[in-house]
């Protein structure tokens, strides 16, 4: 599949919560505003983070998701999952996909790493708010793999020249990338993925189809103090066949919720905090 043309839809999401149920004790709302490059959160603890950010109201009913994302209270756990989520950037915002993946594979793909790919999709246990299946079906797909005869790489031709040769074989977007479509609340709606035709009958091709996908599911970053069997470990692998624990929990912690507000990283240490209300 040489072209591609996606005509993407705009998708709103209504989420209806019940005030009854609000488990903050709030008045009416929290707010994080800007002030000189600081934010002041007003919950039931008013607390200041010297962090730039654009002002935010939430209802407390919009929080009830709180009581559930046990997660939050590991903390080693989730200062690993706030740098594979925002990495050093303060402003980086939360992208999480709507809805169920429907994976469309580009028929030049080798029959043996579509197979394998496949495999590794559907191992994949049951997450809540994620979902896959493959389809045929060009017009229902909302995610794209597509193998192009251009020169693919998330990287600028400067910058590949930089790279040694060895970083060029082994950095998993040196010759693939992908791009997302999102809402205004950084919810994606669509992905196109592009591989570069000269590496799919490479040898480490899989291994990359693997961890690139499996990072555009959440923006995620790569890091060294992951597992080494991780696919979100930032060194190059031999092997890896499946998702390991350390990964489904981390995709665990991403779409425990689907937020319907923008959360940076100043906003999701703002959750951790509310959370911790709930044990005092």
């Amino acid at each position: 599949m040489k072209h591609l043309i996606i005509t993407f839809f705009c998708i709103i999401s209504i989420q209806v919560f019940s005030q009854e149920e609000s488990i903050i004790k709030l008045k009416k709302s929290y707010r994080i505003a800007n002030s000189n490059k600081s934010i002041t959160l007003r919950f039931p603890k008013k607390t200041t983070i010297t962090l730039d950010t654009t002002i935010v109201e939430i209802d407390s009913s919009q929080l009830n998701f709180l009581k559930d994302f046990s997660l939050l209270d590991n903390t080693n756990f989730t200062r690993k999952y706030k740098w594979h989520a925002f990495g050093r950037y303060e402003n980086r915002n939360i992208t999480q996909i709507i809805g169920p993946v429907y994976i469309f594979l580009d028929e030049d793909l080798p029959k043996n790493i579509k197979l394998k790919f496949i495999a590794f999709i559907e191992d994949i246990p049951a997450i809540d708010n994620l979902s896959f299946s493959f389809t045929d079906d060009f017009e229902k797909a909302n995610y794209f793999i597509d193998v192009l005869d251009i020169d693919v790489s998330a990287f600028t031709q400067k910058q590949k020249t930089e790279l040694t040769e060895n970083e060029m074989i082994n950095d998993t977007f040196s010759e693939m990338t992908y791009k997302f479509y999102a809402n205004e609340n950084s919810k994606l709606i669509s992905c196109h993925y592009k591989i570069n035709r000269s590496i799919i009958n490479d040898a480490s091709f899989l291994i990359k189809l693997k961890k690139g996908f499996f990072r555009s599911l959440g923006n995620f970053f790569e890091s060294k103090y992951a597992p080494k069997v991780s696919l979100l470990y930032n060194k190059p692998s031999s092997e890896i066949e499946f998702v390991t624990d350390y990964d489904i929990i981390m995709l665990k912690y991403h779409y425990q919720y689907l937020y319907n507000f923008k959360v940076n990283l100043g906003q999701f240490d703002t959750l951790i905090e509310l959370r911790k209300q709930l044990h005092k």
